[in-house]
C-alpha cells in the first residue's frame, strides 16, 4: 500500500541516520524504538492468498533498525521490555504452536518478502546474542544478559526454523535453492554466534548444543548432504566462474563465509578435513591478484561491502589452520605436509593483512596474533648467535607474542573518536563502535575522516592533499597499508610516542605486562627477521633509524603517574643490546652494497628473498609519512637523528651507516649540507666501508653520491665541505671515496672533461685547460689543497680515476665503478705526470714538491697505459 511505502522510506532514512554515528543512534532511541513495536504486534498470525505481505516489508525495516542500534550495544533492553512481542515473532518465524493460540500455518518461504523478514529476524538475533555474550559492553551495561537469552529458548526457535528450511529444500531438488541461499547464510551465522556465546558463558553446554544441531539432521553435512551441497555449490561458483564478479558472486561469498564460520565454531574436525580441498580452492581464488582487483572494482561500482570478501578469506584461513593442526597430529607424512602448508598459510596471512580495510581491525588483530604464535618460537631463531632458547625473552611477560600483541591491539584502535563497526557483530566492538558506515572501496585510498590527529587504522584526512600525509600519525596501523609490511613496526611507533600521546595505552595493557623497550624491540626485530612479506630498503632503514631514536631513560605518563616502558638494561640505549644489534645488522644485510658478493645460510637467504624490488623505489621521505604525519618533515627527524649520533653514538657502525642514505643526490641538498657542513666534525667517526653502504649496486653508488659533480652545479659550499673533510677530518671508507671523487672531479681538467665526453688515458695540457670555464675554481681548489692537505690526501687525489681497464673492455666485462683502494691508484703514471705538470703551470714549481715522486709501476699492475 501507499502508506506502507511511505513508512518503508521513513524507516530506511532513520536507519541510514542511525548508521552514521553512535550519537545519532542514541538520539533516536527515546522517540522511535518503542513506537515501532505496534507494527510488530499487528503482524498477521494467520493468512491466505489475500494477505497483504507488504506489512512484512515494514517489519523487516523495523528489525533492521533494531539491529543497527544493537551493533552499537544500544537498545538491547527492548527485547526484555517487549519480551512477549518478540516471543510471538519467534513463534511466527519458527512456525511453532503458541498455547492457547491455534496451530499456525508456517510463513511461505517462497515469498521474497517473507524471506527478507526472516533474514532480518535472524540478523537481529545475531546482534542481540553478541550483546548478551558480554553485557558489560552494552549501553547501558547489562541491558541484555546471557541468562535471559537461554531462558527465552532462542536456540529452540533457531533449530525449529532450520527444520522448516530443510523441509523446504525438498530433498535437495528445490529449484529455489539459490533464492534461499541468503536465508541459509543468515541462519549459519546466527547459530555460530550462539555457539560462540555458549562457549564463553556456558562452556558445559556447548557440546550438547552442537550435538542437538548434529542430531537434528545427521546427514546434512555428510557427503551429498543438503547443507554441504549448498556450501560446495557456492564454492564451485566462486572458483570456477571468477572471470567477473556479479551480484551472484556476492551471495555465494556470503554463504561460504557463514558456513565456514559455523564449521569453525562446531569444531567438527572430520567435517573440516573432508572439505579441505574446497576450502583451499576458494582461498586460492579469492587471494588471486586479478580476481581480487575484480572484487574490489565490483564492490566499488555496485556499492557492496568489500569486507564480505576479507571476512571470507580470513575464516577460510582459520579453517585451513585448523585442518593443518589436525594433520600435524597425524602420521609423519601428514605432519611433514602440514609443515609446508603452515608456511603457505603464513604467507597468505601477510598478504591478507595488506587487503584489510577500516572495520576489519578485529580481524587484523586475529591475523597478527596467529602470525606471532607461528613465527616467534625458539626453533625459528637458532641462527642468531646472541639469542638461545634459554634467553629471558622467551619468558618475559609471557613470551614474545604476549609482549607484542597488546601493542598491536592498541595500534589497531588507538583513539576513541572513530571506530568502524565490524562486518560481523562482535562483543568487543559494541562499545567502541562510533559508526557503521562501510569504508571506501578505493584501493589503498584512505576513507574520509576529518579528525587527523592520533589516527588509527584506516582513519584519514578528508582533504585530497592530506590523504597521503595524514595517516596513522605516530600511533596506528593504516588499513589498507600504504606499503606492505608497515603494520609490523607499529609497536615501535607506539613506544616512541609513549611519553606524550598514549595516556590511554598503559591503562589497556594487561596487569602482568611489564616488558621493557628492549624486550619490545627485540621481539619486533625478530618478527621482521622472519617476516613473510617483502619490504623495501627504505622501510628497513627507517625502522632501524627509529630504534636508534629510542631514548634510554624510562618513560612515564603524567599526570596519572603510570609507569611506562623501561629502557635497556643498566640504562643503556636499546640499540646497544647485543640481540638488537645483531638483528638490525641482519635485517640490513640484504641491502648492503656487498651483499651480492656473499652467501649465507638458508635462513639468511630467506631473509634476502623478503626484499621488495620496486621501480621507482620509495624513499625515506615516502615511508616516513605514516609515522611523522603531515606536520613533521623527514628532514627534521633526520636532523634529530644526526644530533643524537653526534652526542651519544661513539661511532656506532650501524648508526653511522644509516646517516648516509639521506645524503644521496636523491634527496635535497639540505641533507648533505647538514652532515658535511653543520656536523662535519663527526665525519671522522663515520667509518662505513663501501661494502657496508646501503646501496643496490655500483650504478646506484655512482648516481647517488658521485654524480653529478658539485662544481657542475656551482655548489661551492658543498665542495668546500668535501675539501675540509679531506684536509681536517681524517675521513675513511665510503665517506672518503665521496670526498675524493667530488674533489678530484672538480680539480683535474681531465676528469672535468671526462664528465662531458669519453676520453683517452692521455692527459690534458695546461694550454687546453685555459679554455675550461671551471679553470679558475679548480686553480683555487688546487691552491687550498697544496696549502693544507696531507701527503696521503694528495697522493690519493693524484692517483684517483674511474677509467675502465682496457682488458675488461676487451672481454666485454664493464665495471661501472672502481672501488678503494684501486680507484686511488688507477690513474696511469703518464696521467699523474700530466696532472703534476698542470699543477706546476698554474701554481708554480713549488707544487711539484707537494706531490709524491712518481715511480714506474711493477710489470702487470695495470696502472700504466
Amino acid at each position: 500500500s501507499t502508506i506502507s511505502m511511505v513508512y518503508i522510506a521513513l524507516l530506511r532514512l532513520l536507519n541510514a541516520i542511525a548508521m552514521t554515528s553512535r550519537l545519532a543512534a542514541r538520539a533516536l532511541i527515546p522517540h522511535l524504538s518503542d513506537a515501532f513495536l505496534k507494527n510488530l504486534v499487528t503482524l498477521p498470525m494467520e493468512w491466505n492468498e489475500r494477505t497483504d505481505f507488504s506489512v512484512f516489508q515494514v517489519a523487516t525495516y523495523i528489525l533492521d533498525f533494531y539491529s543497527t542500534l544493537g551493533r552499537y550495544g544500544l537498545g538491547a533492553a527492548i527485547v526484555s521490555t517487549a519480551h512477549e512481542v518478540f516471543r510471538n515473532l519467534s513463534s511466527l518465524v519458527a512456525g511453532t504452536q503458541l498455547s492457547p493460540a491455534p496451530t499456525l500455518t508456517p510463513l511461505p518461504l517462497d515469498d521474497a518478502r517473507v524471506r527478507d523478514f526472516i533474514e532480518a529476524w535472524l540478523q537481529l538475533h545475531e546482534v542481540w546474542i553478541a550483546c548478551a555474550i558480554n553485557p558489560h559492553n552494552t549501553t547501558p551495561e547489562h541491558d541484555l544478559l546471557w541468562s535471559h537469552v537461554v531462558a527465552w529458548q532462542w536456540s529452540d526457535a533457531l533449530l525449529d526454523l532450520r527444520k522448516r528450511m530443510m523441509d523446504a529444500q525438498g530433498l535437495n531438488k528445490d529449484p529455489g535453492q539459490q533464492a534461499r541461499l541468503g536465508l541459509w547464510a543468515s541462519w549459519w551465522r546466527v547459530w555460530s554466534k550462539w555457539l560462540e556465546g555458549c562457549r564463553i558463558n556456558q562452556p558445559d553446554s556447548v557440546d550438547s548444543e552442537i550435538e542437538r544441531w548434529i542430531r537434528q539432521f545427521s546427514s546434512s553435512w555428510a557427503d551429498g548432504g543438503t547443507e554441504r551441497k549448498l556450501l560446495e555449490n557456492s564454492i564451485n561458483q566462486l572458483v570456477l566462474h571468477h572471470d567477473t564478479v556479479t551480484e551472484g558472486h556476492q551471495q555465494y561469498a556470503r554463504a561460504c563465509h557463514a558456513a565456514l564460520l559455523l564449521l569453525i565454531e562446531t569444531q567438527k574436525e572430520d567435517i573440516l578435513m573432508s572439505l579441505a580441498r574446497p576450502i583451499s580452492d576458494v582461498m586460492g581464488s579469492v587471494m588471486e591478484e586479478t580476481y581480487w582487483r575484480q572484487i574490489r572494482d565490483s564492490c566499488s561500482s555496485e556499492d557492496h561491502d568489500i569486507r564480505q570478501w576479507t571476512n571470507l578469506a580470513i575464516v577460510a584461513l582459520r579453517c585451513l589452520h585448523r585442518i593443518d593442526g589436525t594433520k600435524a597430529t597425524q602420521a609423519t607424512a601428514a605432519a611433514a605436509t602440514a609443515t609446508l602448508e603452515t608456511k603457505a598459510i603464513l604467507s597468505q596471512e601477510y598478504e591478507l593483512l595488506d587487503r584489510l580495510v577500516p572495520g576489519d581491525e578485529i580481524l587484523a588483530s586475529e591475523l597478527i596474533a596467529s602470525i606471532l604464535q607461528t613465527t616467534l618460537r625458539p626453533k625459528e631463531f637458532t641462527d642468531l648467535t646472541t639469542l638461545n632458547k634459554e634467553d629471558e625473552i622467551w619468558r618475559a611477560s609471557g613470551g614474545p607474542a604476549k609482549i607484542l600483541m597488546p601493542l598491536y591491539r592498541y595500534a589497531l584502535w588507538p583513539r576513541e573518536q572513530r571506530f568502524v563497526g565490524p562486518f560481523v557483530p562482535h562483543p568487543t566492538a559494541l562499545k567502541m563502535t562510533t559508526t557503521l558506515l562501510p569504508p571506501s572501496q578505493s584501493p589503498h585510498e584512505p576513507s574520509s575522516d576529518a579528525d587527523t590527529t592520533n589516527t588509527g587504522l584506516g582513519s584519514q584526512s578528508s582533504a585530497s592533499d592530506a590523504k597521503k600525509a595524514s595517516v596513522a600519525t605516530a600511533t596506528g596501523i593504516e588499513l589498507p597499508q600504504r606499503h606492505k609490511g608497515d603494520w609490523i613496526v607499529a609497536p615501535l611507533d607506539v613506544i616512541l610516542r609513549s611519553g606524550s600521546t598514549h595516556k590511554r595505552l598503559f591503562k589497556t595493557l594487561p596487569s602482568d605486562w611489564n616488558a621493557s623497550e628492549t624486550d619490545v624491540v627485540k621481539c619486533l626485530l625478530m618478527l621482521l627477521f622472519r617476516r613473510r612479506v617483502k619490504m623495501c630498503r627504505a622501510q628497513m632503514e627507517f625502522t632501524c633509524m627509529k630504534v636508534f631514536m629510542l631514548e634510554h631513560h624510562d618513560h612515564t605518563v603524567n599526570p596519572n603517574e603510570v609507569v611506562g616502558f623501561a629502557g635497556g638494561e643498566g640504562g643503556e640505549e636499546v640499540y646497544r643490546d647485543p640481540v638488537v644489534g645483531e638483528l638490525m645488522t641482519k635485517l640490513l644485510a640484504p641491502f648492503r652494497f656487498g651483499s651480492k658478493h656473499t652467501s649465507g645460510t638458508e635462513k639468511e637467504q630467506g631473509n634476502l628473498s623478503m626484499v621488495a624490488s620496486m621501480d621507482p623505489e620509495p624513499t625515506l621521505e615516502d615511508v616516513s609519512r605514516s609515522f611523522l604525519g603531515p606536520s613533521q618533515p623527514f628532514f627534521q627527524f633526520y636532523s634529530d637523528f644526526v644530533g643524537l649520533y653526534d652526542s651519544t653514538s661513539f661511532g656506532h657502525p650501524l648508526f653511522a651507516a644509516l646517516l648516509l642514505p639521506p645524503t644521496s643526490h636523491q634527496y635535497a641538498r639540505d641533507y648533505r649540507r647538514l652532515l658535511w657542513g653543520d656536523h662535519a666534525h663527526m665525519l671522522k667517526s663515520v667509518r662505513t666501508e663501501v661494502e657496508d653502504v646501503l646501496a643496490r649496486d655500483e650504478e646506484e653508488v655512482r648516481r647517488s653520491w658521485l654524480e653529478p659533480m658539485e662544481c657542475q652545479k656551482g655548489d661551492g659550499e658543498m665542495l668546500g665541505g668535501y675539501v675540509k673533510a679531506l684536509v681536517k677530518g681524517q675521513v675513511t671508507g665510503f665517506v672518503r671515496l665521496i670526498a675524493v671523487h667530488q674533489v678530484a672531479s672538480c680539480l683535474w681538467p681531465d676528469m672535468m672533461q671526462q664528465q662531458q665526453q669519453p676520453r683517452e688515458t692521455t692527459g690534458v695540457t695546461a694550454q687546453e685547460s685555459n679554455k675550461n670555464p671551471l679553470k679558475l675554481s679548480s686553480v683555487n681548489l688546487l691552491k687550498a689543497l697544496l696549502a693544507s692537505a696531507g701527503e696521503t690526501t694528495l697522493r690519493d687525489l693524484l692517483g684517483y680515476d674511474q677509467i675502465r681497464p682496457k682488458g675488461e673492455e676487451a672481454t666485454g666485462v664493464v665495471r661501472l665503478l672502481l672501488l678503494p683502494p684501486q680507484c686511488y691508484h688507477e690513474a696511469s703514471i703518464n696521467l699523474q705526470a700530466q696532472r703534476i705538470e698542470w699543477s706546476v703551470s698554474v701554481c708554480g714549481k713549488g707544487a711539484r714538491r707537494r706531490f709524491p715522486t712518481l715511480t714506474a709501476p711493477a710489470p702487470g699492475d695495470g696502472s700504466a697505459s
